[in-house]
């Protein structure tokens, strides 16, 4: 059976699309955002794209093509349908050439990895404002605990230990098992040769979340303890370009993971991937590595990812010339 779009992210999209409808009236004088036809809105939103990033881009193609297909299959009137599908044809049309390569928004200002020594100077900001604020336990505690195994933000709320052929693991469910952008609906990392020390980090995340279960639902603990991450980063660093968040760990997991030694595949396997190529081309690099990585995949998983990944050759060698 083929894999159905996440109900979530269809909302998401439906979101984006009334943000770029409204925004398109406001800049032609319009009342409602359902006032502007559907090609205009298109027109307005290709007339941004030199101040958009490349991976923006894409999202609000792909918010504005659902939501006018949706709405064309949706519609008994002809002439509406036909203007909804002549947008999705531009749409279709209009390539990413010309977009920024990076953004110059909010998440433009988001590390990729984190130094090991920004990650220390903010281990020990953290430690000195326990006590002082509330989530700064909790965050000292999810960071070490995503630097340990490289889970998304939103994956610790369905993370737990157990056992798995008297090897200790950690079962994660995948944040994205959909669409086959994720390597199955679970992955699980073996435990065996990590530190008793990293292993009581992990015990203590998933004892955390556990105590929070009963207190505040998870999407309102991670919002909170990413906000509290903007925070603490900008008092402890000062104006700086670019600041660590809390997906900044994961990146780094993955430079860890490369610099470790595993193989595109392993790597893949132990992010969650479906194909070996997502860590090399969207995360950080091998070189900003520093810290050995001592989880493993389990290896099921491992051959369940699909070789995408090339070995880079020099354009002269790919044309048929001599180095």
């Amino acid at each position: 059976m083929i894999p159905t779009r996440l109900e979530k992210t269809e909302k998401n999209y439906a979101i984006k699309a009334m943000g770029i409808r409204s925004r398109a009236a406001r800049a032609y004088g319009h009342d409602s955002p359902f006032s502007v036809p559907p090609l205009t809105v298109v027109e307005h939103l290709i007339t941004r794209k030199p101040t958009i990033a490349r991976n923006t881009w894409k999202q609000y193609k792909n918010s504005l093509r659902f939501h006018f297909e949706q709405l064309a299959s949706e519609s008994n009137n002809k002439l509406d349908k036909e203007e909804l599908q002549a947008a999705v044809q531009l749409l279709n049309a209009t390539s990413s050439e010309g977009a920024l390569k990076y953004g110059t928004q909010t998440s433009s200002r988001k590390q990729k990895g984190v130094k090991r020594s920004d990650y220390e100077k903010l281990a020990s900001y953290l430690d000195r404002h326990v006590g002082k604020h509330r989530y700064a336990g909790t965050l000292r505690t999810w960071l070490e605990a995503t630097r340990i195994t490289g889970l998304r933000p939103g994956e610790w709320e369905f993370a737990r230990l157990g056992e798995r052929r008297g090897k200790q693991i950690l079962r994660i469910r995948n944040a994205k098992a959909t669409n086959g952008r994720g390597n199955g609906e679970e992955r699980s990392l073996d435990l065996t040769n990590l530190p008793a020390q990293d292993l009581d980090v992990l015990r203590d995340m998933v004892q955390l979340l556990e105590g929070y279960a009963n207190e505040i639902g998870f999407a309102h603990l991670q919002k909170a303890v990413s906000d509290y991450m903007y925070a603490a980063t900008r008092a402890c660093f000062g104006k700086r370009k670019k600041y660590p968040s809390l997906y900044s760990m994961r990146h780094q997991f993955s430079a860890d993971a490369k610099m470790s030694g595993n193989t595109k595949a392993e790597v893949a396997a132990l992010m969650g991937h479906a194909s070996d190529d997502t860590a090399g081309n969207h995360y950080a690099p091998k070189a900003s590595g520093h810290s050995v990585v001592n989880v493993a995949p389990l290896a099921p998983e491992v051959q369940r990812v699909r070789a995408k990944a090339r070995t880079f050759r020099p354009r002269h060698q790919q044309d048929g010339g001599s180095s």
